[in-house]
């Protein structure tokens, strides 16, 4: 069927016209359906006849035609149409002498397969007419019962052209919302409020996963799913993320009103993963042969994965970011990020984010710790017929053992360690790679970064890891895993540079072997030599700089511990002075305090002199008698009259009586403080006399000598007699007593020699030195006395 698919302006405005009424949005394959519906609604119109081979028909005429029991629509294969078709004359002619009709069928039902079919085998559709003569009368088909309207108006191809193009039409209108092929006029949009989408974006940056539009509206637009706007809502909510908050959001599934999540969330989860890390080497490659290189690299793909284009083997750098490296061709999963993924064995489903971009997948990382999947794992997908993606990791009853790859992210490099795994997963033997591979590149790693281009380093892996007995022999996948763990590389860019360059030698019989040749073989170990001796040279001289610069760095660190502990020596010789100083000026200060308190003291005393000289000079008046008022006050006789020597003086009148002082608060007298010689004195204690002091310790002495009673030997009975061997033992015991008593007698001895701290020679208190021998000879005789009557 001829139809313009082509958008114009009519069509516009009757789809305007339709969604005049409509307050919640509409399907935008609902509006592609009207449209097409609209646009074919021409053809629908003519009417249909009847099939008779006893009338005329002309060009242009419609018929109606049912075709019972199997018709063919391939070589093998029919299909059964349990109702009639509509075709179209497009010829008249005579063949043979034989009238006949040449048809057209311009519908959509299964009918066109057979149509198609037959123009594949160049076959013509016939039916013969104007049997009858004359012609009968033509029939029409009623409307009722005009197969058309149970038919789509455009075929699927047709349709999804016109789809496509309605969407762009639409999105160009300003008074159109298009949003997760939903359509709505603008003035129904539902308003917001701002506070939705903030509380949104802070939701989405603390879960840091992606949520359904439905989840929005319901807790922060506060709109129940059982609202009939509810539906209006989302829309408006989706159109606002995506035309005034598209910088902070982005759709990360359009199923149903979709998922959303913040675009620096996605954007740091791809950045941050080491299967993202920056290879300088991507830009530094040579291909000496361009020509056909697109042929030949999809010609040798189909030859390296010919049961299974869709299988891939992990890397180590993959397992390790839970990632996986697409090839291109994958399955077209439309625009979402967010996809769900099925295991083909347990049935479970995950979710993984796809970077069309890119051809990455992330996500996997649940996946692999489950598995324990080993660099080398076989990991194939496939796409269900309800469109779901599949994937299958291949596994093995016997297992394998190998040592656990840890990641440093600081050198950026993988490390073998000590412990072990077992995982059951099925490994390439080609592919994978043993502990001893992953302990050379971490030791050489640097040296391996240091090579300028990627041909240069792919030589060098051949070099280091190729089988040398077969020139460098290797399998492409086992070196490209080997590329991956330097540095994060494009199995294409792989691909281009081994076969773009003759220096790489194909093998006849194995696919996806290659080996070097001879020539570049020899020239490669010579730039390696020129290389190495250069490195070597360079090491030198870094060693010496370094050697110089510790060498600067020691003599720097001396200067500075030299001046530092000049400094300290001066400062605590200034310490030293000022606190001379401190205590000088201290003393004196006390000296003076001392002066000055002597000065008042003997001030004290003078006055204190002075007042009782002057008392006992003063003359003593008598005492005033209290008399009433009125009366003149008289002293009264003195107590005592000096006898007076010489001639008599006359009385002298008595002095004016004086007013009385007030009397000072009670005071006890204390008596004057004795002079210092007399306290002295009584703090003195006498000391004991010699004589006094030697009867002491002789006392002492003769208490601490006073031996115990001896304790009586016990007799044995009769009954137990001693024998000779105990009898001899005990005489030798009696004499080794005897020994040991005569040794401390003169270790005693000795002692007291030594402790005579005064000796007599005649001189003064010799008969006291001479009793005092005696003593000493009556104390040292008390001991032998006293062994002789224990004996």
């Amino acid at each position: 069927m001829d139809v313009n698919l082509n958008i114009e302006d009519k069509d516009i405005h009757y789809l305007k016209e339709y969604l005049k009424d409509k307050v919640n949005p509409v399907d935008l394959d609902e509006l592609a359906y009207r449209l097409a519906l609209y646009k074919t609604q021409e053809t629908r119109s003519h009417r249909v006849m009847l099939y008779n081979p006893e009338c005329e028909y002309k060009v242009g005429d419609l018929i109606y035609k049912e075709y019972p029991g199997k018709i063919p629509v391939g070589s093998k294969k029919y299909i059964e149409i349990d109702c009639g078709v509509v075709l179209k004359v497009v010829d008249v002619r005579t063949r043979f002498g034989i009238e006949e009709v040449q048809l057209k069928y311009e519908g959509t039902s299964e009918f066109k397969k057979y149509t198609d079919y037959l123009d594949r085998q160049k076959i013509e559709l016939l039916l013969p007419h104007k049997q009858a003569k004359p012609c009968e009368q033509m029939e029409f088909l009623p409307e009722d019962n005009d197969p058309r309207k149970q038919q789509a108006p455009l075929e699927k191809r047709d349709f999804t052209a016109l789809k496509k193009k309605l969407a762009g039409a639409l999105n160009k209108e300003s008074d159109i919302a298009i949003v997760s092929r939903k359509v709505l006029l603008k003035e129904h949009l539902k308003p917001l409020d701002e506070i939705v989408f903030t509380k949104t974006k802070e939701f989405l940056q603390e879960n840091k996963k992606s949520e359904h539009t439905e989840f929005f509206v319901e807790n922060f637009a506060k709109i129940k799913p059982e609202d009939e706007q509810f539906d209006a809502y989302c829309f408006a909510l989706n159109y606002r993320m995506m035309k005034d908050f598209k910088i902070d959001f982005q759709q990360t599934q359009d199923v149903g009103w979709g998922k959303w999540n913040l675009i620096s969330v996605i954007y740091y989860m791809k950045k941050d993963s080491p299967i993202s890390e920056a290879n300088p080497l991507v830009n530094n490659m040579t291909i000496a042969n361009k020509r056909n290189l697109m042929q030949r690299r999809r010609k040798f793909d189909d030859s390296l994965f010919q049961e299974n284009y869709m299988r891939f083997y992990l890397t180590q750098r993959e397992i390790t970011a839970g990632a996986v490296k697409l090839k291109p061709g994958f399955f077209d999963l439309g625009e979402s990020i967010e996809v769900e993924v099925v295991d083909e064995r347990q049935k479970k489903s995950y979710l993984v984010y796809y970077y069309k971009d890119v051809n990455l997948m992330l996500g996997f990382k649940e996946i692999f710790e489950r598995y324990k999947a080993l660099q080398g794992t076989i990991l194939s997908f496939e796409l269900t017929e309800d469109e779901k993606l599949q994937f299958n990791i291949r596994t093995t009853k016997k297992g394998t053992i190998v040592d656990r790859v840890h990641y440093v992210p600081e050198e950026k490099a993988f490390k073998v360690t000590d412990e072990k795994i077992a995982s059951p997963v099925f490994v390439n033997k080609s592919i994978f790679l043993d502990s001893s591979v992953f302990r050379t590149l971490y030791e050489k790693l640097k040296e391996f970064r240091n090579i300028e281009t990627l041909n240069k380093l792919i030589h060098k892996v051949f070099l280091e890891f190729g089988v040398k007995e077969r020139n460098y022999e290797i399998h492409i996948l086992r070196l490209y895993h080997i590329l991956d763990l330097i540095y994060p590389v494009d199995f294409k860019l792989v691909e281009d540079v081994i076969l773009g360059n003759d220096e790489f030698v194909p093998a006849e019989k194995m696919a996806g072997v290659f080996y070097l040749d001879s020539d570049a073989v020899a020239e490669i170990e010579e730039e390696e030599l020129k290389r190495k001796e250069s490195e070597a040279d360079e090491h030198k001289k870094r060693r010496e700089e370094l050697k110089r610069k510790k060498f600067e760095r020691e003599r720097r660190i001396k200067d500075e511990i030299r001046r530092k502990r000049e400094e300290r020596r001066k400062k605590r010789e200034h310490e030293m002075w000022e606190k001379e100083r401190l205590k000088k000026e201290m003393e004196e200060k006390r000296i003076l305090e001392l002066r000055k308190k002597k000065e008042e003291e003997t001030r004290r005393k003078e006055e204190e002199t002075r007042k009782r000289a002057y008392r006992a000079e003063r003359p003593q008046r008598p005492k005033e008698r209290y008399k009433p008022a009125g009366k003149k006050f008289e002293p009264g006789p003195p107590k005592d009259r000096r006898r007076q020597e010489g001639p008599h003086v006359p009385h002298k009148p008595p002095h004016p009586p004086r007013p009385p002082r007030p009397k000072p608060e009670f005071v006890k007298p204390q008596p004057p403080p004795p002079p210092e010689d007399e306290l002295l004195r009584k703090r003195e204690v006498p000391p004991r006399r010699d004589k006094e002091k030697k009867k002491i310790e002789e006392e002492r002495e003769r208490a601490a000598k006073v031996t115990k009673p001896p304790r009586k030997a016990e007799r044995r009975p009769v009954d137990d007699a001693m024998s000779e061997d105990e009898i001899k033992s005990q005489i030798e015991l009696e004499k080794l007593k005897e020994k040991m008593k005569e040794r401390r007698q003169a270790e005693k001895e000795a002692e007291k020699e030594k402790k005579v701290a005064y000796h007599d020679n005649g001189g003064f208190g010799g008969v006291f030195a001479s009793q005092l021998d005696k003593v000493v000879k009556k104390e040292d005789e008390k001991p032998k006395e006293e062994d002789k009557k224990k004996k």
